[in-house]
């Protein structure tokens, strides 16, 4: 196991990865948003935040190395460490930095380092979603605007509280009479006997 797949590993775990002298990583809830201006769309996820303010060794990198890989905890130590070197050199020459297994250090144009996790790393599969996504701005608005001065008048009868309207009543045709045989007649009530 590569010490990036490790990486990948802690984050998914919701650890946070600390890079002695230079930063952290971290694995943060996003909840998606639509900036005011209205161009992008950022959808919900959690997305590896890269903080340079932490970067206190707290050991668990180097740890995690020597459980994964067998290794002894200066060696790890070293490993972590190089890896950092390596990462800072790569930036300092205006390279983006690949980490095997994790992803890519980079800087943008103001200097700022951030961290872009490889594609094919899904963070957190049950919000596997969309990327972010530029709106394009339309040339016109497909649908006219409402305007009430170009709508004609329309003159409506006045309904009076006196009279209120009845539904139509659907007239029902009479049944013919049924021929029943004279077994089938109901008999007359018998009248009681009067004593």
């Amino acid at each position: 196991m590569t010490i990036g797949n490790i990486i990948r590993q802690l984050l998914e775990e919701r650890k946070k990865v600390i890079l002695p002298g230079f930063g952290n990583l971290e694995a943060k809830e996003g909840s998606g948003k639509t900036p005011e201006a209205g161009k992008r769309i950022d959808p919900p996820g959690v997305n590896i935040i890269f903080d340079s303010n932490i970067s206190k060794d707290d050991g668990l990198l180097a740890l995690s190395l020597v459980e994964k890989e067998g290794l002894d905890p200066e060696e790890a130590s070293q490993q972590v460490l190089e890896l950092v070197d390596n990462i800072k050199f790569s930036l300092d020459k205006g390279a983006p930095s690949p980490v095997a297994g994790a992803g890519t250090f980079d800087r943008d144009d103001e200097g700022k380092v951030y961290f872009t996790p490889d594609r094919d790393w899904i963070v957190e599969p049950d919000q596997y979603g969309l990327e972010p996504m530029d709106l394009p701005e339309l040339d016109q608005p497909r649908v006219k605007p409402y305007d009430k001065k170009a709508e004609p008048d329309k003159k409506v009868a006045p309904v009076k509280e006196e009279d209120p309207v009845e539904p139509p009543v659907k007239k029902e045709e009479p049944a013919e009479p049924v021929e029943t045989k004279e077994a089938e007649k109901p008999k007359e009530a018998e009248k009681p006997k009067e004593a």
